[in-house]
């Protein structure tokens, strides 16, 4: 077991995206429980980093911290990373993939939601993605979700 990496901070206590790496890819056993701690920094380039680092880690509850972040961030930025990270991941996160498609008022985390699910070919979104198809205000979005409804298709 490799030793958890020693927080690393800049001359104003800033966290490195070196750190969180490190920890992404640590067996430690705290490593999980220090990028949770993380994962409420007030940067959204850190939060953002801490998503990354959750999709290489192989415990169970990373996907549940990555489905946190898409529900619950405030930046669409973030949100947009948890969309596309579960995209590369498994089923588990359809259901928020969802709720982010249908729900979340950034265009951005809608169309990276619908560009998750048919990746997936979660064949359970297809009258979310038709009715984002149809209906959603923004042309990226109507985009992703008919390129989502085909990739479910073939």
């Amino acid at each position: 077991m490799q030793p958890l990496p020693k927080m690393e901070q800049g001359t104003k206590g800033v966290v490195t995206k070196q750190h969180i790496e490190e920890l992404s890819k640590s067996e430690d056993s705290t490593a999980f429980s220090e990028l949770v701690k993380l994962s409420k920094h007030p940067n959204k380039g850190i939060r953002r980093a801490v998503v990354e680092a959750f999709s290489i880690r192989k415990e169970e509850e990373s996907i549940n911290a990555i489905i946190y972040f898409l529900k619950n961030d405030s930046s669409w930025v973030v949100k947009r990373k948890a969309a596309e990270t579960l995209g590369q991941k498994d089923m588990a996160g359809v259901p928020a993939l969802m709720i982010a498609l249908q729900q979340d008022i950034c265009c951005h985390v809608r169309e990276a939601a619908a560009d998750a699910l048919g990746r997936l070919k979660a064949k359970e979104a297809t009258a979310a993605l038709r009715a984002a198809m149809e209906s959603d205000e923004n042309v990226e979005v109507r985009t992703a979700a008919t390129k989502a409804l085909k990739a479910i298709e073939e």
